[in-house]
C-alpha cells in the first residue's frame, strides 16, 4: 500500500500467509488476494443462504460447510470502513493493523465480522481457482518468482549465516540498501544481456520466440555471477566486452 512505484491489484501468498481477515481486508482495498492453499479441496466453502438449501445431490463437490453471519458484518460495517480508510489514507500501516486485530479474541465484534465477510470473499476465491487452471498456473508462477527474489537476496548476503551483525539500526539498514544495490545491478546486468540476445537474434522468428520465453520466465537469476571471488573496479576492468545499444530496450518486451 506504501509502493508509489507499482500499483499491484494482486497479491498471493502460500497457506501459511493466509487468514480470513486478510481475504476481507484485501477484497474492500481492491487487491485480489489469491494465496496457493495446500489441500485446497479440503478448504470449507460458505453461504449467506442455511447449508440445508443445498443439497447434496446437487452440490456434490461444491457443497457450503458453514453460513455467513451477515447480521454481524452489518452492525461492525462503519468499523471495518474505518480500518480500510486508515489503511487507504497511509495512517497506518496494514501489518500493525492486522498485528492488532490478530491480537484481539476471536469473539472480539470487529475480529469476528471481517472473519465473517473473509469467509464469503475465500469462497468465491476458491470457485475461481478450481474451476480455472490458468488461474492456478498464474498463482503458482507468481509465487515462484517470489520465491526465486528470496533465494537470490541469500545469494548476496552470504556469510555470517545470513544474520545481521551491527548494533545499530543505522548500519543495519546501510546492509540492506547494499543488498538491494547489489540485486538491482545484478538484474540490471541480466537484462541487458538478454536485451543483446534479441537483438543479435538473426531472424525476426527467432526475436519473437525469446521474447516469449523471457517473458514467461524469470531475471531473478544468479548462478551464472560470482559473488564470492575478486572484485576488480578498476577502469580497465570495467570497459564492457561488448557494445550495447540502449534503444533497444524501446523495443524488447521483456
Amino acid at each position: 500500500m506504501h509502493n508509489e512505484v507499482e500499483q499491484s491489484t494482486r497479491h498471493s501468498t502460500d497457506t501459511h500467509g493466509y487468514t480470513l481477515p486478510v481475504f476481507a481486508l484485501t477484497h474492500l482495498l481492491n487487491v485480489y488476494f489469491t494465496p496457493r492453499l495446500k489441500n485446497a479441496w479440503k478448504e470449507k466453502l460458505y453461504s449467506t443462504e442455511p447449508v440445508s438449501s443445498f443439497s447434496e445431490e446437487q452440490f456434490p463437490y461444491l457443497r457450503p460447510s458453514e453460513s455467513v453471519n451477515t447480521e454481524l458484518i452489518k452492525s461492525q460495517w462503519d468499523e471495518i470502513l474505518r480500518m480500510v480508510v486508515t489503511i487507504r489514507l497511509k495512517e497506518n500501516q496494514p501489518s500493525s493493523i492486522l498485528n492488532r486485530i490478530n491480537s484481539y479474541s476471536t469473539h472480539q465484534p470487529s475480529r469476528a465480522a471481517l472473519t465473517e465477510l473473509g469467509k464469503l470473499v475465500k469462497t468465491r476465491f476458491l470457485h475461481h481457482y478450481f474451476s480455472d487452471l490458468s488461474f492456478r498456473q498464474s498463482t503458482e508462477k507468481q509465487l515462484n518468482k517470489g520465491e526465486n527474489t528470496n533465494k537470490f537476496r541469500k545469494v548476496i548476503f552470504f556469510g555470517r549465516n545470513q544474520e545481521f551483525q551491527h548494533p545499530s539500526k543505522v548500519e543495519m539498514n546501510k546492509v540492506d540498501d547494499c543488498n538491494t544495490l547489489i540485486q538491482n545491478c545484478s538484474l540490471l546486468w541480466n537484462y541487458l544481456y538478454l536485451s543483446k540476445l534479441v537483438n543479435d537474434a538473426n531472424a525476426q522468428k527467432d526475436k519473437e520466440e525469446l521474447v516469449v520465453i523471457i517473458r514467461n520466465g524469470s531475471a531473478v537469476v544468479s548462478h551464472h555471477i560470482n559473488y564470492h571471488g575478486e572484485y576488480d573496479l578498476s577502469e580497465e576492468r570495467m570497459k564492457s566486452p561488448w557494445k550495447f545499444d540502449f534503444e533497444i530496450l524501446k523495443n524488447v518486451d521483456a
